[in-house]
């Protein structure tokens, strides 16, 4: 897999897990491994484990629900819906990344 393969598929089920964080299942919020499709799931991980463990955004997503699941309020200092708008933003701008990459042009000043 490839980052670009990766993003493709992580991005949307990011998208997914966040319109629906507010929904506490008894200390479950579903984040975006749960949005995955069953066969890009192993994928996913895989690439997450071996590629991008280390990754800032990855680790901010994998804290931010965990903090969601627990019912907190705040999170490293800030408010949780500070955190989540930066985890937008930055979802935001990776998604014009990629969309330029698979769109040369995309996105381009006129």
């Amino acid at each position: 897999m490839t980052s670009t393969e990766f993003w493709i598929l992580y991005l949307p089920a990011l998208r997914q897990a966040l319109d629906n964080d507010d929904i506490n299942e008894g200390f479950l919020v579903r984040g975006p491994e749960c949005y995955l499709d069953a066969a890009q799931l192993p994928l996913v991980d895989d690439f997450i484990t071996s590629v991008m463990a280390e990754d800032p955004f990855l680790i901010l997503v994998e804290e931010y629900f965990d903090a969601k699941t627990h019912y907190a309020e705040s999170f490293k200092g800030q408010s949780i819906l500070i955190v989540r708008e930066e985890i937008v933003r930055k979802m935001e701008e990776k998604t014009r990344l990629l969309n330029s990459r698979i769109q040369p042009g995309y996105g381009a000043e006129s």
